[in-house]
């Protein structure tokens, strides 16, 4: 009798331990459940906060490109008033003062009104228009142009002589040929790696893409999807932050089939600015790189056309300078070797390569 009571007990016993354990266990799930449905929707938060700043961050990337052509283009102008000065002391003219005084004014204008009308006028644009972001490169270049237009013309006629006539007239000459160039691809120079001219990236040897790096398909608001950029992107002109190529570590490389066969001249590399970047850093920048010539795309080894240095210090879109090939042959295929970053331990970005030169003779026909 008490052998049965004590089996009875024991099997009493188990059976609520496992009830117990099927409630813990359903606890748990909830839990875990719960948390999860936390975590995504705080993911979900984060990535519409993350679009909207990069949407801010490239407005403002397009204003300081803007701002930086506008600062050569008055840097030009400056340099021609000075040799215009010295040109009048040399022929000792009574007509100095009026050069003087336009420097002055100059001076004056662009420091007091032209950098107050430019932020009105942008930020009045920018609330206002509903244009593509093509479209909106082109309305504030004629903006600005517009601007310095009034404010110098409004100088000329205040300064007086018919040589400070002549003066104005070559001014505005070269604040046009400045923006002209800032508005042709910034460079002013045809890129042969241009995606849409016919370049393209045939092999990446063993450098592998950084996956963790991706892009995102939303629809208002809601992320439908992800993806990596292909090593293509570099050849892309959309540079906006994380339009780019990342590759694992700080070095890889990319073989690249020109648009036509061109007597390369120089490369342009460019990266992110720090002003648009959201943590202000831009270590996963490239630093040391070379550039080879190929014969093919299969090719193990090439000529080495020139070894640089990209300064993330200096100006998003940089010029490396190339000299001619001792054969006088052109170049078909080159290669990017990038052999160090600025310090990210993860990946390495790529945002544009742009190859400039002069297409073949052969090719050209």
């Amino acid at each position: 009798m008490l052998t049965t009571l004590k089996r009875e007990l024991e099997g009493y016993k188990t059976g609520e331990a496992k009830k117990l354990d099927a409630l813990n266990a359903k606890i748990r799930g909830d839990i875990v459940s719960a948390s999860a449905e936390s975590r995504a929707e705080t993911e979900t938060l984060g990535k519409r906060l993350v679009a909207d700043l990069e949407k801010i961050s490239n407005r403002v990337g397009s204003i300081e490109r803007l701002t930086d052509g506008l600062d050569a283009a008055v840097k030009k102008l400056s340099g021609d008033l000075a040799s215009v000065r010295a040109d009048e002391s040399s022929q000792q003219s009574t007509s100095r003062y009026p050069v003087d005084q336009v420097i002055e004014e100059l001076k004056k204008i662009f420091a007091e009104k032209i950098s107050l009308d430019l932020k009105q006028k942008i930020t009045e644009e920018l609330t206002q228009t509903t244009d593509s972001s093509s479209d909106l490169k082109l309305k504030l270049i004629n903006l600005i142009k517009d601007t310095v237009d009034e404010r110098l013309k409004e100088v000329y006629l205040d300064a007086t002589h018919s040589r400070t006539s002549d003066l104005s007239i070559h001014a505005f000459a070269n604040i046009d040929s400045a923006l002209d160039v800032f508005a042709a691809d910034r460079t002013g120079k045809a890129d042969f790696a241009l995606e849409s001219a016919g370049g393209t990236v045939v092999s990446t040897r063993c450098t592998r893409t950084y996956d963790s790096v991706k892009s995102a398909i939303s629809f208002f608001g809601i992320t439908l999807a992800h993806w990596s950029r292909s090593p293509n992107a570099m050849l892309q002109p959309n540079t906006h932050l994380g339009e780019c190529w990342c590759f694992h570590g700080s070095q890889g490389q990319a073989i690249i089939r020109l648009a036509a066969r061109v007597h390369v001249t120089g490369v342009s590399l460019e990266h992110v600015s720090k002003l648009v970047a959201l943590s202000g850093r831009i270590d996963s920048a490239p630093r040391e790189f070379v550039i080879k010539s190929l014969e093919s795309e299969f090719a193990e080894d090439g000529e080495v056309l020139g070894s640089f240095v990209y300064d993330i210090n200096a100006k998003p879109v940089q010029y490396f300078p190339i000299k001619p090939r001792p054969n006088g042959q052109p170049t078909r295929f080159i290669e990017l070797a990038v052999n160090s970053n600025h310090g990210h331990p993860a990946y390495t970005c790529i945002y544009r390569l742009r190859v400039h030169g002069n297409m073949a003779e052969d090719d050209q026909n």
